[in-house]
């Protein structure tokens, strides 16, 4: 058994080796890009360490990337490739891991709720099938894509709250999103010249959607 221990320890020293060059690499690397583009150097370091807490706990990931969903009606946080629509790329690849390499804690919505998945696919079908007698096709099917996204996050879901307190996460995350988003509209409610609470570039009515159910 020692030799065995022996054995291995000297398999994983190369590995344990190159972490410390992998490791300063990347900070070369995310200094030269803080240099250039520090924004982008933040939001580079944001993005990896969200990387890593979903690839290493599905419920974690998804309590953030409810967060980052509501924080994401804050103007100053908008733009072009949203913040929201690489996390849940990501999101989705540590899900699809998972499935991958069945672990046996994990939950499937497909092998234990057959018929739901079967009724959310159907679902998914029936909206791009609209698009064949749509007047205008192209509508019809981005609708179904971003149906489609909200039927892959519900299998999501099932497979990351596996214990009551990644519920109590996921809740948490939602209602102090939501404050923030409220938070910031009555601050720049005296800015605009709509008398309704929304902020500058936020509809009215898509947060007084968020803010109810939180």
């Amino acid at each position: 058994m020692a030799v065995d221990a022996l054995v291995g320890s000297t398999r994983h020293a190369p590995r344990l080796q190159t972490l410390p060059l992998l490791a300063a690499g990347g900070c070369v690397i995310l200094g030269g890009v803080a240099v250039v583009a520090p924004a982008a150097a933040v939001a580079l370091v944001v993005g990896v360490g969200f990387m890593l807490l979903t690839f290493r706990s599905l419920a974690a990931g998804l309590a953030l990337f409810t967060l980052l969903i509501a924080l994401d009606d804050i103007p100053a946080l908008q733009s072009g490739v949203t913040l929201v629509k690489l996390a849940g790329g990501v999101l989705v690849a540590a899900w699809l891991t998972q499935v991958v390499r069945r672990r046996e804690d994990a939950q499937s919505l497909l092998g234990e709720r057959p018929f739901l998945s079967a009724a959310a696919a159907g679902l998914v079908v029936w909206a791009l099938a609209s698009s064949l007698w749509a007047q205008d096709q192209g509508v019809a099917i981005s609708s179904a894509l971003r149906l489609s996204q909200g039927v892959i996050l519900l299998f999501v879901i099932y497979s990351a709250l596996r214990e009551p307190k990644h519920f109590r996460w996921l809740l948490g995350a939602y209602v102090g999103g939501t404050l923030i988003a409220a938070a910031f509209g009555l601050a720049s409610l005296g800015s605009t010249s709509s008398e309704r609470l929304g902020g500058s570039n936020t509809n009215p009515n898509e947060l007084a959607a968020a803010v109810l159910p939180a």
